[in-house]
């Protein structure tokens, strides 16, 4: 490229030279004044901070939320933008917020007490699921309760919030699962089975995993259901999963946990109000039967309610605590910070 051309510098060099060299000036000002735009308004994809959510590869709550979140855009739409991570095991699961792996995820109040404990620098933002959707069920007519599962067999994830609810629950109605029944380690799809295969008396199970048991035999029968049991002792519905988040993620940005709270409540009323979309959404990501997650939500089985965890519902997660340490489920109270204060 020359500055108009050789004949013009022939006949004139010196106001050629000058000609080419405020070309140049222009050309650099204004890529200067492009690069200082660009930095001053970045694209919008840019500007929303990403934040990496846990979610279970089987079907399960987490991978419900998970997928309808990123589907309708519920993540965009309150300035995130949510990657969901999966994992093949509930121990996993847990495992990749202690190491950073995730930013967040939908866990147990008395896990993440646990874990807390052991120095996991975890806290509660919000409240997500109610145990409604937290059974056991009996291959036998003589099992009829919790404690007629003394001398017998039960296939639960050991690991899960479910088996630690059911734990307190059994300790408060005089049973200790671990000296009185034989409990074989299974997460639920592995529960369901070996119920099936009549290589255990009783499975315990969540949604999506009941319903589709309950379809496998006649015979079989619900003996057990997290939210009556936890109101019959407390009073109150308690809680099956809450969302945690890293304490690093939210020092490094604190805004981010309202966003985090407005997200998830417009996943609650997405699910309300498009209950035929959120299904569909369901079953296109997850593989579970069209249909099923309709009739989980409409038979309340699967209860979302969402509320930010330093709110209303504090005392009763605070609750949860005391009852573990009660039952000897834990050793002891987390501390304050455990719990998210603004």
């Amino acid at each position: 490229m020359t500055c108009g051309g050789e004949e013009d510098e022939m006949r004139g060099g010196g106001r050629a030279r000058g000609s080419c060299g405020a070309w140049w000036r222009a050309l650099v000002v204004g890529l200067v004044t492009l690069v200082a735009v660009l930095l001053a308004y970045p694209p919008a994809a840019a500007q929303r901070p990403r934040l990496r959510m846990a979610v279970l590869s089987f079907p399960a709550i987490s991978t419900f939320v998970g997928a309808v979140i990123r589907e309708a855009g519920l993540d965009r739409a309150h300035g995130l933008d949510v990657e969901t991570v999966p994992f093949a095991t509930i121990s996993a699961y847990y495992a990749a917020i202690a190491t950073g792996e995730v930013d967040m995820l939908g866990g147990g109040p008395n896990v993440l007490q646990r874990m807390r404990l052991e120095g996991v620098p975890v806290r509660a933002v919000a409240t997500l699921v109610r145990p409604s959707d937290l059974v056991l069920i009996a291959r036998h007519p003589e099992v009829r309760s919790v404690t007629d599962l003394k001398g017998k067999t039960l296939a639960a994830d050991m690991g899960s919030q479910q088996f630690l609810l059911l734990s307190i629950y059994a300790r408060w109605r005089g049973l200790d699962l671990r000296r009185d029944v034989t409990v074989v380690q299974a997460p639920f799809p592995l529960a369901r089975a070996q119920l099936a295969a009549g290589r255990v008396d009783v499975a315990m199970l969540i949604e999506p995993v009941a319903t589709l048991a309950m379809r496998d035999s006649t015979a079989y029968r619900i003996i057990f259901n997290g939210r009556r049991a936890w109101r019959e002792m407390t009073g109150n519905d308690g809680w099956e999963l809450i969302v945690w988040m890293r304490d690093d993620v939210v020092r490094r940005a604190p805004g981010q946990v309202d966003a985090v709270v407005k997200m998830l409540a417009g996943f609650q009323e997405f699910v309300r109000t498009n209950l035929d979309e959120a299904d569909r959404i369901v079953a296109r990501t997850t593989g579970l039967p069209a249909g099923a997650f309709k009739e989980a939500v409409l038979y309340r089985r699967l209860q979302f309610e969402v509320y930010p965890a330093w709110g209303r519902e504090r005392s009763a997660i605070e609750q949860m605590f005391r009852l573990a340490v009660d039952a000897g489920v834990v050793e002891r109270l987390p501390d304050a910070g455990v719990i998210h204060r603004p």
